[in-house]
């Protein structure tokens, strides 16, 4: 399969994740760490078929620095995850999107600063543009129902944690892929992510307990399910391409997440800024992708 159709793939199934995580963050109020707990642990099962299907047989135990790398994985991938949650939370899933392209940036310098990737100036009037597109998103209401209490200091902080947390745990992701190929890392790296979750749950998330019940597994399982896929299609398109093209391109989901967020979660209010939103962030990615 070519780096193209793995990007579109992705872009698809990432698109309704986002979706789906959004009518989670609204259905369940009172477990965070534990929906994150779940889901890994379906993601680490999961990544250990995918990879037992492709080779036929249970990976080999990784040896050398390669677990330098997946301890990187394992604590900043989920814990990154965690606060696009919060994210997702707060502003709902088309503004979601939206921000959260600062992990683009971020990335995309950490591509620069660590795997000789080129900075130019397209890059730099891109990244203008996609701060500006998260600056406007951050003035919308998450939907035409719902309100956020939190300040537009707060979520900036949020978004701006959440990328860092991001682009360290991609710098990691990708030096684990290449040192062990895409089908190992699934089988270890996705482990390791499960181990760094289950540590969050330990130290902040027993009181939640209480409240999990057989519902709240299922959502989050499935929720697993669909981020192993997006995950599957992830790594594998990261395996064939440079690490800022691979996660610049599958920004393009935030034009279907809008469409979809508006047909199913009614996030229609204040169109004509969620567009302008949309068409500035678009426009920043076009330039750092071609720069």
């Amino acid at each position: 399969m070519t780096w193209q159709i793995t990007i579109l793939l992705q872009i698809i199934t990432s698109a309704f994740l986002t979706i789906f995580t959004r009518t989670l963050t609204l259905s369940v109020r009172r477990v965070f760490f534990g929906v994150g707990l779940i889901s890994y642990a379906t993601i680490a099962l999961a990544g250990l078929m995918y990879c037992v299907m492709h080779i036929g047989t249970l990976p080999k135990l990784p040896g050398g620095a390669v677990w330098f790398y997946l301890l990187i994985d394992g604590l900043f991938i989920p814990a990154s995850w965690l606060v696009q949650y919060k994210i997702i939370t707060h502003l709902g899933a088309a503004n979601a999107v939206i921000v959260l392209s600062a992990n683009m940036i971020t990335s995309t310098l950490v591509g620069i600063l660590f795997f000789r990737e080129t900075l130019s100036i397209s890059f730099l009037v891109g990244a203008v543009l996609i701060l500006t597109g998260i600056l406007i998103s951050l003035k919308i209401k998450p939907d035409i129902e719902h309100s956020s209490k939190m300040s537009a200091p707060a979520k900036a902080g949020l978004i701006i944690v959440c990328s860092i947390l991001f682009a360290i745990g991609m710098f990691g992701e990708k030096m684990a892929i290449n040192q062990l190929g895409p089908w190992h890392y699934m089988a270890y790296g996705w482990l390791m992510q499960f181990v760094g979750v289950l540590a969050l749950f330990l130290l902040f998330g027993r009181s939640e307990m209480k409240h999990m019940n057989i519902v709240i597994a299922k959502k989050a399982t499935l929720l697993g399910a669909i981020t192993s896929v997006a995950g599957l299609l992830y790594v594998y398109a990261l395996s064939k391409g440079s690490l800022s093209y691979t996660v610049v391109a599958i920004s393009g989901k935030s034009a279907l997440v809008l469409v979809l967020a508006a047909i199913f979660l009614k996030e229609r209010n204040q169109m004509q800024f969620r567009i302008l939103a949309f068409i500035t962030v678009v426009v920043g990615l076009v330039l750092i992708l071609h720069s």
